[in-house]
């Protein structure tokens, strides 16, 4: 039997228990795509982290994401959270400015800023998001396929799709009751007539918890029900509300999603007009080890 190594930790959480957990797998072989997936299936969190040397050896490490069904080009908190976990794990406490890691999207800056009274708080540079416009969401449909009525969005914001790798639909509801109320049952056959998309990401700025309340409904291919934080989902809305002008350039805005979960979390955003920022505490809370037979390798 083989032993790995993983810790758990939780991301974009001002406390342990919060935010979103995340496994980090820091030292594993070169493992079969199929292998890793299983893994990640056993591990059963909304993402699975395996650090690879990177191919560049000025760079920190390299990543491959798993949900418990797929793997992602990209994603926000697990490239932060194993981010956290390496730093931790070869610099002590005394962690450098910056880092790149490598994902299969390219290489990504991270920069580590240390506040008062607060952990570190890694930044993920998500790149300069994309707004498709290669088709439509029905509006009407939407709201409806997330238990909601068409007159329950935010009257001055429109349903748009932007990506950093991933096309996330960016919803925008009146308030938080509205948005505490909304449920994702039947976006399964949504996704299926709007194959373009498979995360759903609503937003209200009448929030009363930070700056913007969030939730993410994800679709089947995800694999993800609903997710406490969303870190891709929060450089495309960066760059949608600095395009609407309710997010000025460097600013920084902090969401709170996951309170529906009962795992509240904090992401913090920022756009310096064409790249957008997603920053983020990561709390330890747990280390084991997974066993595999050697005939599964």
């Amino acid at each position: 039997m083989t032993p790995f190594d993983y810790r758990v930790v939780d991301v974009f959480s001002r406390h342990a228990f919060g935010g979103n957990p995340l496994a980090v797998f820091a030292d594993v072989p070169a493992l079969d795509r199929p292998v890793l997936q299983s893994i990640a299936r056993q591990m059963n969190l909304s993402e699975t982290v395996f650090v690879r040397p990177a191919t560049d050896p000025s760079h920190l490490a390299a990543y491959r994401i798993f949900t418990p069904t797929t793997e992602l080009p990209i994603a926000g908190h697990p490239t932060i959270g194993a981010t956290a976990v390496i730093l931790a794990q070869r610099f002590g406490s005394s962690w450098p400015t910056s880092a790149i890691v490598e994902l299969p999207v390219g290489p990504v800056q991270i920069d580590i800023e240390h506040r008062d009274g607060a952990e570190h708080l890694v930044w993920m540079n998500q790149g300069v998001p994309v707004e498709s416009t290669a088709a439509t969401p029905d509006a009407k449909k939407l709201y409806r396929a997330i238990g909601l009525e068409p007159d329950e969005a935010a009257t001055d914001l429109e349903v748009a799709v932007f990506s950093v790798g991933v096309p996330i639909l960016i919803v925008p509801v009146r308030d938080e009751e509205v948005l505490d109320r909304a449920t994702p049952t039947g976006l399964a056959s949504y996704f299926a007539a709007f194959p373009p998309v498979r995360i759903v990401y609503l937003v209200s700025e009448a929030s009363t918890r930070a700056h913007i309340s969030a939730r993410m409904f994800g679709g089947p291919a995800v694999g993800i029900v609903e997710d406490p934080a969303t870190g891709v989902a929060a450089g495309p809305l960066a760059a949608y509300l600095h395009r609407a002008r309710r997010l000025a350039q460097d600013d920084e805005a902090i969401i709170n999603q996951g309170h529906a979960m009962g795992r509240s979390s904090y992401l913090h955003l920022r756009t310096d007009g064409s790249n957008v920022f997603v920053g983020g505490q990561v709390m330890d809370v747990a280390s084991g080890q997974l066993t595999i037979e050697p005939r599964l390798m």
